[in-house]
């Protein structure tokens, strides 16, 4: 039998991803995948780096709330939007040389 604190954390995981899928599926329908496919998995890692100085500069600021209006929770699920599209581009590219 799970304890509490597994389950919460199983079910916090599970709304997450669900969030994240809606809005992958979403910023796909609005941007197309042409500026992904334009520059690559380094487009992607250049991207998630911005994301990642951007929330250390927010921590560093102990701030939730970067220059432009920016939540760190959206930074966050910005980073992690990028991490799934990274994956996928790579593991695409894998399947496509086999």
């Amino acid at each position: 039998m799970k304890d509490d604190e597994s389950t919460k954390f199983e079910r916090d995981l599970e709304t997450r991803f669900a969030e994240m899928t809606g809005l992958l599926i979403r910023k796909r329908a609005a941007y197309g995948t042409t500026n992904l496919e334009m520059f690559g998995g380094m487009g992607i890692v250049v991207r998630a780096n911005d994301k990642v100085q951007r929330l250390a500069q927010m921590y560093m600021r102990q701030s939730e709330i970067a220059g432009d209006g920016e939540l760190m929770e959206d930074a966050w699920r910005d980073l992690l939007g990028y991490a799934v599209l990274g994956l996928q581009m790579h593991l695409d590219t894998r399947e496509d040389g086999e």
